[in-house]
């Protein structure tokens, strides 16, 4: 029998058998029943339930205590015992873990992993007698009793302490009362604006500041540090400060108008005004009006709606969307407080300019305001107009991308970044990479995943060459691609060779205020929240507990699904 020696980060120091205890929890326990306990229950669980390991008891004991201190450095560390505490020594019967309320397993998944599986990578003896459960919990009520009475109170908060001094809070400013129950949770009390209730202990501790606590002393903070960036604003737009309302939100005075809100963010970075005021031009919205040199705030197209930036010459439309105003979400604010689906908002004005014979393009403000996004956009524009550099796929050499290579091009030029695939071929224009083409395959059916050119370059019949190159190399025997509808109509494929199959639904997104970057909604099916969010119900549904944690939902426009049939 192979014995394999490890020293990790969760493993202490002893000898286990690398196939058979890959994934238990043994290790954990033997270290903090010797802590914790003493020596006879952890040489006894060792010898017990860890069958056929040759040990040296002596020399292996001292290295496990040795491991033990260096993980428990700080007297009244009790956090790992807690568990177990509270649960009066009941063990799940799969992985020795805490057993909720005293069940049989801890957890679904290891009642059926008992269930489902035939015990293949667990060794005889691995369940624990009644014996050794009446000796563990004999010792925990033993040891319990010998507490001091903080330290009782100590055990009932859960949460696993980093150091010393976690009952005495260093920040200026604010104070622990009292505990809520058995619960992570404590009152904070900030010295200036009172009781501000109960919140996560955890947050509280590693904040590191009182802004971050006290919502109230955040906004006082924005006032002093924010106070003249918001005056030149108001200066610019001719319009007065009235007030902070919350951390995202001002409240705003318009001489004809009255008072209205709006983002903090928005109204420094895009310099927004009076949503009711003809002028309402966004910084970025003039920014972008000076490349098309077109109308601003049009009317007249799909009336009554409005076109940000419209291009009669070139017969396209550009929409500047706010991720905050067009996105759903709870908030404080009224502006920002949209529970109502508005999976089509975005998608009915692509459709009405298409019926005018327009394009219409939707720019998200967190793309534009970072500065590698923005120039991609601004590379479309021009594009659009004709008035990118153009180079003839015949002077360029066709040649298998490296994935390292392809990676960066994508990231660089493409506004989705770079996306998994197998076969990557591009077009060089002088040793250098202006164009490729990257495909990935499941079962039998290639995808083409990006067809991208290089910022400011246009290949004219490059993508024809791209993809003549990877039929003839590759045989594929149907090909489908997806043609976002925020930026594309598809036009290429039709003329290489590809039929519309169907027109898929808008798709959503998820960001959070604070940091302004948009996630896929596959990161966070209802199945995986349990371990993404602080604040989880497993009887709501995927969007109401997003919402709940402060995330907010944006949608596109859908994608044009196109598919190539090949005969043999």
């Amino acid at each position: 029998m192979k014995i394999n020696y490890r020293y990790t980060k969760y493993n202490p120091p002893f000898f286990t058998q690398k196939k058979q205890f890959k994934r238990l929890k043994i290790q954990m326990y033997a270290w903090y029943l010797l802590h914790e306990y003493n020596e006879d229950i952890c040489l006894d669980f060792l010898a017990k339930y860890i069958s056929k390991l040759k040990l040296i008891l002596d020399k292996n004991f001292r290295e496990l205590k040795k491991y033990a201190n260096s993980i428990y450095p700080f007297e009244n560390d009790y956090s790992l015992l807690r568990k177990l505490i509270l649960n009066n020594g009941k063990l799940c019967e799969h992985c020795f873990g805490p057993s909720y309320k005293g069940y049989k397993y801890c957890s679904q998944k290891c009642s059926s992993t008992v269930v489902n599986t035939k015990r293949i990578d667990y060794p005889r003896g691995y369940k624990l007698s009644d014996e050794t459960k009446q000796k563990i919990s004999n010792s925990v009520k033993f040891y319990l009793n010998s507490l001091s009475s903080e330290q009782r109170d100590y055990l009932k908060v859960s949460g696993k302490p980093r150091g010393p001094g976690k009952l005495n809070l260093n920040i200026e400013g604010i104070k622990l009362q009292e505990y809520k129950g058995t619960l992570n949770t404590v009152r904070v009390i900030c010295k200036k604006h009172g009781d501000l209730g109960y919140m996560n202990y955890t947050n509280v501790v590693y904040s590191g500041a009182k802004e971050k606590i006290c919502e109230k002393c955040f906004i006082d903070m924005l006032k002093l540090q924010r106070i003249k960036d918001i005056s030149k604003v108001c200066d610019k737009r001719n319009i007065q400060f009235v007030d902070i309302v919350d951390k995202y939100t001002i409240l705003l005075k318009c001489k004809k108008h009255g008072n209205f809100t709006t983002s903090l963010k928005n109204f420094l970075q895009h310099e927004t005004g009076c949503p009711k005021c003809s002028n309402n031009t966004s910084k970025a919205e003039l920014e972008i009006n000076k490349i098309v040199n077109g109308i601003q705030n049009d009317r007249t197209l799909i009336k009554p709606l409005e076109i940000d930036v419209l291009s009669t010459e070139y017969k396209f439309g550009i929409e500047y969307d706010g991720i905050m105003f067009h996105s759903e979400g709870i908030h404080k604010s009224a502006m920002f407080n949209k529970l109502n689906d508005l999976r089509n908002n975005h998608l009915h004005k692509t459709e009405l300019c298409e019926e005018k014979g327009y394009q219409l393009f939707h720019i998200f403000d967190n793309e534009w305001l970072n500065p590698d996004k923005q120039e991609i956009w601004k590379s479309i524009i021009r594009n659009k107009m004709g008035q990118n550099t153009r180079i003839g796929a015949r002077k360029c050499s066709v040649k298998e991308v490296s994935s390292k290579e392809t990676r960066k091009f994508l990231n660089e030029n493409h506004l989705q970044g770079y996306a998994t695939s197998s076969v990557n071929i591009g077009l060089y224009y002088n040793n250098d990479l202006i164009q490729i083409m990257t495909f990935s395959k499941v079962q039998n059916i290639y995808e083409m995943v990006r067809l991208c050119s290089k910022i400011n370059f246009s290949v004219q019949g490059g993508a024809s060459r791209l993809l003549k190159h990877f039929e003839r190399n590759y045989n594929p025997k149907s090909l489908v691609s997806y043609a976002n509808r925020r930026w594309s109509e598809g036009n290429l494929y039709l003329k290489l060779g590809f039929g519309l199959n169907h027109i898929s639904s808008p798709d959503y997104f998820y960001f959070l205020p604070n940091k302004y970057i948009l996630e896929s909604r596959n990161k966070f099916q209802k199945h995986k929240l349990s371990k993404l969010l602080e604040i989880y119900d497993p009887n709501l549904t995927e969007v109401q507990n997003m919402f709940n944690n402060g995330y907010r939902r944006i949608w596109d426009c859908g994608n044009y699904v196109f598919v190539k049939e090949y005969t043999m």
